[in-house]
C-alpha cells in the first residue's frame, strides 16, 4: 500500500518584485560572483561576461531581481526580464536608492512595466 502525501510549494508575494498587471517572464540568470547581496527589486544589466550586475547605465538595464541573492553563496538568481514589477520595491543600487523617472522609462523600453 502506498500512502502518498500531497504538498505545495509557494513563495511569499510580499518578498517578490513581480507585479500583477502583466504576468512576468522570469529567468534564472548568472550573477557576478562575490559582488555582495542583490536585493529584491534591484535593476540589473549584463556585464562584459554576461553576468548580471547592478545597473550602471540606463540604456543597458535589462531586468529586475525577483529575489534577494547573496552572490557569495549563489552564482545565479531569478530576474524579471519582461512584464510588471512593483514600483515601491525597485532599487537602482544595492544601497536601496529609488530609481529616477528616466530609469522607469528605460525599464518600460525594455518591456518591464512598473506599477
Amino acid at each position: 500500500m502506498i500512502d502518498g502525501k500531497k504538498g505545495t510549494i509557494g513563495y511569499d508575494e510580499s518578498e517578490r518584485a513581480r507585479g500583477t498587471g502583466h504576468s512576468p517572464v522570469v529567468s534564472s540568470l548568472p550573477l557576478k560572483e562575490n559582488n555582495g547581496t542583490y536585493p529584491v527589486g534591484l535593476l540589473v544589466e549584463p556585464d562584459d561576461n554576461g553576468n548580471m550586475v547592478p545597473m550602471t547605465a540606463i540604456a543597458k538595464v535589462t531586468g529586475v531581481m525577483d529575489e534577494e541573492v547573496d552572490t557569495t553563496k549563489s552564482a545565479s538568481g531569478l530576474v524579471i526580464v519582461h512584464g510588471s514589477v512593483r514600483l515601491p520595491l525597485l532599487k537602482k543600487d544595492t544601497d536601496g536608492t529609488a530609481p529616477a523617472a528616466t530609469d522607469i522609462t528605460a525599464l518600460r523600453k525594455a518591456g518591464i512595466f512598473a506599477e
